[in-house]
């Protein structure tokens, strides 16, 4: 088992491009992994689509937050401590399966 990394995604109104964004993640071939979810008062279907995918796999991890303009320096500090490796990636983005093994 390799150190957990967390890749945060903040999102907003990007329901036409966030399950292609997960399912990217999902298609790592790194597995030592957590998606945080981080909703910032999305209007469409964002949110939905996280807690579907949260119910489905549990390394997925769903927050809802209103106006918080991604993640502050004292959340980033605590995320660190909590594995070994932070990545971001916005809602609207995909990666290829080895992104993660390049850390």
């Amino acid at each position: 088992m390799g150190e957990l990394i967390s890749v945060i995604v903040p999102v907003y109104n990007s329901e036409r491009f966030l399950n292609q964004c997960i399912e990217s993640i999902l298609e790592q071939t790194y597995r030592d992994l957590e998606i945080i979810l981080i909703n910032d008062g999305s209007t469409d279907r964002s949110l939905e689509i996280m807690e579907e995918y949260a119910k489905q796999e549990r390394r997925i991890i769903r927050s809802d937050r209103r106006r918080m303009h991604c993640l502050t320096a004292v959340s980033m500090r605590v995320i660190k401590r909590m594995a070994h490796s932070v990545k971001m990636l916005t809602g609207r983005n995909r990666r290829s399966g080895g992104w993660l093994n390049d850390i």
